[in-house]
């Protein structure tokens, strides 16, 4: 299988910097192997609101960063409050994804420059997953070869049934 069969469909790219033209952000090399493709992709530089999400049923794939704010200012120097911010983030993301999963069925691919498994323990402490392969989240690091990781089909053999064609409801 190619990624054109894998990422047939309208994909949706959630990442604070999506939006980001001088390519330094990985998701830049992710959004345009993508396009390249003729792969459509909806661009959101945050979480989408309810609203919104009552019209995500016809998506295909979510690629989504963990990290969706700066814990620094344009200067470098650390934000006051940075542990609320992440708190905050971590618990948006959260609450998207219970929510997009409970409307669809679909590959959701985190990705992060923290831990693939800290990120995959917080799934699991707020009851997103129950093992790292019970839903259709993969979480990659994107100083891991994120690019590549699109381009191979690294989840087949943890999960082939999950690309069965899926209901969204």
């Amino acid at each position: 299988m190619n990624i054109e069969e894998l990422f047939s469909g309208v994909g949706l790219v959630i990442d604070d910097k999506v939006n980001v033209t001088n390519g330094e952000d990985r998701i830049t090399k992710i959004v345009d192997l993508l396009e390249n493709k003729n792969i459509p992709l909806i661009k959101r530089n945050s979480i989408p609101n309810q609203e919104i999400l009552e019209h995500c049923k016809n998506l295909n794939f979510i690629l989504l960063d963990w990290e969706l704010y700066s814990l620094t200012s344009e200067d470098g120097m650390p934000l006051p409050n940075s542990q609320v911010i992440e708190k905050e983030n971590e618990n948006c993301i959260v609450d998207f994804l219970k929510k997009i999963l409970d409307k669809c069925f679909l590959p959701i691919f985190i990705f992060s420059n923290k831990a693939e498994e800290s990120i995959i323990n917080i799934l699991k402490e707020k009851r997103v997953i129950k093992d790292n392969i019970s839903r259709p989240i993969f979480v990659k690091s994107k100083s891991g070869g994120c690019v590549k990781t699109l381009t191979q089909p690294f989840f087949y053999a943890q999960s082939p049934d999950f690309l069965k064609p899926g209901l969204c409801y």
